[in-house]
């Protein structure tokens, strides 16, 4: 039986192709995976501060707020600001009808000036009626008693003569003494009232000038109170009255602000207000994207708890944040509900490989 030699080779072939296969597979196992190659980077152990932040809503308000109400009863004459406008401490806001006061104040500026000239015309020693009357009493009484001494003389000559009794003497004798004691108690009755009653009309005619003083002081104060005047620099945030309305005290004309440095006022949970310190430097932004973000420091953190909202406020909010407004007056949204967004609390150590 003779053998197909075209099939036995390829038989043949198939036959090494198989044992190729098996070898390289074999071989192939054999080898070792390639090692990666890693980059070791070595660094000194570190000691910094972790950043913490705290977000609360807050309330802005400003550090001064004043309420300008008239102090006198009258119509408002002129009105010089308007909301948003800026002013500065001592500034006149509105000008209240004064024609009464001006009035009253020019009487009492009259009756000072009488009272000054009465006391300058009692000091230089213009004498009362009562003076008057004590130099008329002591004049009439020294020349009684001139007279009585002349009688007293004659008489006292014609007894030496023998021409008159003894008893004739004797009554002029009594006139004289009588006379006498009369120009004495005119004369001292007279020193009494130059003494005494000039120092009490100058000690009158000064307190009468005192009190046109205190008359005129007080219708100064009177006139000024006719102008508003602001107690302090900032804005006036707003306007209640307009003129012709009655000014009148505890009915408010205008509310001025100073917006320069304000106070957020936040509301911070209680299990986090724990990491809020004093002097701590915070920030907060409003909700109107207009505004610009302030930045100050924690002043204020208050030791009590609101039981309802489980909230520590101070006065009442929980951390009053100081900053220095950054956006124009008229634009700063006052009194509006902001976020605290990065309020720094307590730093802890930690490591960094």
């Amino acid at each position: 039986m003779q053998r197909n030699p075209q099939k036995a080779q390829g038989k043949r072939q198939k036959w090494l192709l198989a044992l190729c296969a098996v070898t390289m597979g074999c071989s192939h196992s054999e080898e070792a995976p390639p090692k990666p190659v890693v980059a070791v980077k070595v660094a000194p152990v570190q000691t910094q501060d972790v950043q913490l932040s705290i977000t609360a809503p807050a309330t802005i308000f400003p550090r001064e707020q004043a309420s300008i109400a008239a102090r006198v009863t009258a119509p408002i004459r002129s009105l010089r600001v308007h909301k948003g406008d800026s002013v500065r401490a001592g500034d006149v806001l509105a000008t209240l009808e004064s024609r009464d006061v001006v009035a009253a104040r020019g009487e009492a500026a009259a009756a000072l000036a009488d009272a000054e000239a009465n006391l300058q015309k009692t000091s230089a020693g213009t004498l009362p009626t009562d003076i008057e009357r004590g130099r008329g009493q002591l004049a009439s009484a020294e020349a009684g008693l001139n007279q009585a001494q002349k009688i007293y003389d004659r008489r006292n000559e014609l007894f030496k003569l023998g021409a008159i009794p003894g008893r004739d003497l004797l009554t002029s004798q009594t006139d004289l003494a009588k006379a006498q004691a009369d120009y004495d108690v005119a004369k001292k009755s007279l020193e009494l009232l130059k003494t005494q009653s000039g120092e009490k009309d100058i000690a009158i005619a000064r307190a009468r000038v005192e009190q046109a003083k205190a008359h005129l002081a007080q219708a100064d104060a009177q006139l000024s109170f006719t102008d508003l005047r602001s107690p302090l620099s900032g804005t006036v945030t707003d306007q209640f009255q307009y003129p012709g309305d009655m000014g009148q005290p505890g009915t408010p004309t205008f509310t001025v602000m100073d917006l320069s440095v304000v106070t957020a006022r936040a509301q911070v949970p209680e299990s986090q207000v724990g990491q809020v310190k004093i002097g701590q430097a915070c920030s907060f932004t409003s909700s109107d994207a207009t505004v610009s973000a302030g930045a100050g420091r924690v002043t204020v953190v208050n030791k009590a708890v609101d039981a309802t909202r489980r909230t520590v406020e101070p006065r009442p909010s929980a951390v009053a944040c100081s900053a220095r407004r950054h956006s124009s007056p008229g634009r700063f949204p006052l009194l509006s509900s902001y976020r605290w967004p990065r309020c720094s609390s307590k730093k802890v150590r930690a490591a960094e490989p």
